[in-house]
């Protein structure tokens, strides 16, 4: 994936074109480490999407290079990331801000599992 290179925050937070997997043609990016027990699990994966659907924004998530629809849940599950993996989250449309504050709270909050 490849984002502009100029960060738009001191947390890392960047806004541009990417390129690769889902296409997301504009909007923020973020990385998030997954920090619960078991990664993103089918129940951790399901959380996420519910979130996720919840905005109207397109929103794409990766692995190393492997990007998938924040928004499917087998996408989301083909990532395999387990417990210290490192995603990208890129949103974009009009409500990005509000769908990345969520991603991140859901995220932070171990998937609400421990």
């Amino acid at each position: 994936m490849f984002w502009c290179s100029t960060a738009c925050s001191p947390c890392g937070e960047r806004r541009g074109p990417t390129i690769g997997g889902p296409h997301v043609s504009e909007g923020i990016t973020r990385e998030y480490t997954i920090q619960n027990l078991l990664g993103l699990h089918a129940r951790a994966a399901a959380t996420l999407v519910r979130v996720t659907s919840r905005f109207a924004c397109e929103v794409s998530i990766a692995r190393g290079k492997q990007a998938v629809n924040g928004k499917s849940i087998l996408g989301v599950m083909t990532l395999a990331a387990a417990k210290g993996a490192v995603i990208q989250v890129t949103c974009a449309g009009a409500d990005e801000d509000a769908a990345q504050a969520a991603i991140g709270e859901i995220i932070e909050q171990k998937f609400n599992e421990e």
